[in-house]
C-alpha cells in the first residue's frame, strides 16, 4: 500500500521550489494607495512586464542551448519551443488590452523615464532572432529546410509581437513621446520589418 506523505515530509514544496514568496513580493507599485484602482492597475502592468521578462529570458536560454547542439532535429525542437514562447509573449502583451488608456495615464508619470525599450532581454532576443540562422548555426553553415522554416517562423513571430505592441502603444499614448524620450509610434514603426508587397 502506497503511503501518502504529509506536506512537511518533503523539504521542497511547490512554493519553495518556485520561490513564490520572493517572486510574489517583487510587484511593488509606486502608487501609494494600496488596494486602490490605480494601485491595482499599476500592479497589473508590473506583473505583465515582469512575467514577459521571465519568458524572454527563457527564450534566450533556449537559443543558447540550440547553438550548442549539432543535431538539426534537436535544434528544430528547441527553435519551435522558442516559437511557442514568442506566441505566448504576443498573447501575453494582449493582456494589456485590459488596461484602459486613462488608467495607464494615471500612473504613467510614476514610470519616470523607465521604458520597455530599455529591456536588454527583449533587445537581445529580437536581435538574436534577426541574425542569420538566429546564431544557432554559423552564417555560412548548411541548414535544413525544416530548420530554415522554423527560424523564419521565429522572425514572423517577432514581427507579430512588434505590430501588436505598436497598436497597444498607439491606443495607450497616441502620438505622445515614449517615456524614455523616443518618438513613440514613429520609433516603434521603424522597428517593424515587413516583407515587401
Amino acid at each position: 500500500m502506497e503511503q501518502v506523505s504529509s506536506p512537511d515530509a518533503h523539504h521542497t514544496s511547490y512554493a519553495r521550489y518556485l520561490r513564490l514568496s520572493e517572486l510574489l513580493s517583487l510587484q511593488q507599485p509606486r502608487t501609494g494607495d494600496t488596494g486602490s484602482a490605480q494601485w491595482t492597475d499599476e500592479r497589473f502592468f508590473i506583473a505583465v512586464h515582469q512575467s514577459a521578462e521571465v519568458l524572454a529570458s527563457q527564450a534566450m536560454v533556449e537559443l543558447n542551448h540550440a547553438a550548442c547542439s549539432g543535431d538539426d532535429g534537436a535544434t528544430i525542437c528547441v527553435v519551435q519551443r522558442v516559437g511557442a514562447i514568442l506566441a505566448l509573449l504576443d498573447e501575453h502583451l494582449a493582456l494589456l488590452d485590459h488596461l484602459d488608456a486613462e488608467s495607464f495615464a494615471n500612473f504613467r508619470p510614476l514610470l519616470e523615464d523607465a521604458s520597455g525599450g530599455q529591456s536588454h532581454q527583449f533587445a537581445a532576443l529580437f536581435s538574436r532572432i534577426e541574425m542569420p540562422h538566429c546564431a544557432v548555426r554559423p552564417p555560412d553553415a548548411a541548414v535544413s529546410r525544416e530548420l530554415r522554416e522554423a527560424l523564419a517562423a521565429l522572425r514572423a513571430a517577432v514581427t507579430r509581437w512588434r505590430v501588436r505592441h505598436l497598436l497597444l502603444v498607439e491606443r495607450m499614448i497616441g502620438d505622445s513621446p515614449g517615456t524614455d524620450g523616443t518618438d513613440g509610434l514613429a520609433y516603434l514603426k521603424s522597428l517593424i520589418a515587413l516583407p515587401p508587397p
